[in-house]
């Protein structure tokens, strides 16, 4: 039994030592004006109601930003930084933060993050969405782990030479 509890306690020190990033929960703010209080964006929008992402993690865009520079829905960035504003506490829904993302893609020649230099590093805030008829909304991070596309993601997508 002993044996068992030692084995048991290793492993989870190797798990551990392994999540050497924080990871951080991102819950989105769902809001009504229906009356029944159901959010019809709980379940119809593109954007996650809740995600956990961390630095390092690869993530996808889920809205255009800047389509002239390559920022668009479906772009593949890496998390660099998560940062949250002054008293705002992680998992709180709609709790104010930003990330910054490095898209190796976008066409930016100016520098959007302060204290950097890269113009490949930007700052992707909190957006809203609202439902089809108006009456729901979502506030939350317009990103979502990236494990594979599809190819509806990748429809319409091109690649510039």
């Amino acid at each position: 039994m002993e044996a068992n509890r030692v084995a048991a306690l290793q492993r989870r020190r190797t798990l551990d030592d392994a999540l050497t990033e924080p990871i951080a929960i991102v819950r989105g703010k769902l809001t009504t004006r229906k009356s029944s209080g159901k959010n019809c964006c709980s379940n119809g929008s593109v954007l996650p109601v809740a995600t956990a992402i961390c630095v390092g993690a690869i993530v996808i865009l889920l809205q255009n930003q800047l389509v002239e520079d390559n920022l668009i829905n479906g772009s593949i960035g890496i998390v660099r930084e998560i940062c949250y504003a002054p008293g705002e506490t992680m998992g709180d829904p709609g709790a104010k933060m930003y990330c910054v993302v490095e898209f190796p893609k976008s066409n930016l020649t100016g520098c959007t993050v302060v204290g950097t230099t890269d113009p490949k590093l930007v700052a992707i805030p909190l957006c809203e969405q609202r439902c089809e008829k108006g009456c729901c909304s979502i506030k939350t991070l317009p990103l979502r782990v990236c494990y594979a596309l599809t190819v509806h993601k990748v429809q319409g997508m091109c690649e510039v030479t």
